[in-house]
């Protein structure tokens, strides 16, 4: 789950949940007792949409990567590892299509 929350912070450029709470430059306390009931509830932090509906293939690959990171049961959620090895692969596909 953390690495998702990495990964948020190389695609939008902020900490995750800033967002959520109109940019505020810090999350006060009642802020994070909302995040908690939103984690809880299987929430994710908001992507802006400038972000979501991206073309770039690189940073759709890393929400990609970071949504499944977010996935609520750690059964069903990625190791690093495999996080690693899907955003390899991604990037070097983006890489061989650009060439």
């Amino acid at each position: 789950y953390a690495l998702g929350n990495i990964l948020y912070k190389i695609a939008v450029g902020n900490s995750p949940w800033k967002y959520n709470f109109n940019k505020a430059k810090k999350i006060l306390e009642e802020h994070k007792e909302k995040i908690t009931r939103t984690k809880l509830k299987g929430g994710k932090p908001k992507v802006p949409d400038e972000v979501k509906n991206s073309e770039d293939p690189s940073i759709q690959a890393v929400l990609t990567a970071m949504d499944r990171c977010y996935r609520n049961d750690p059964d069903i959620r990625p190791s690093a590892r495999e996080i690693s090895d899907y955003l390899n692969k991604k990037f070097l596909t983006i890489g061989r299509k650009s060439n």
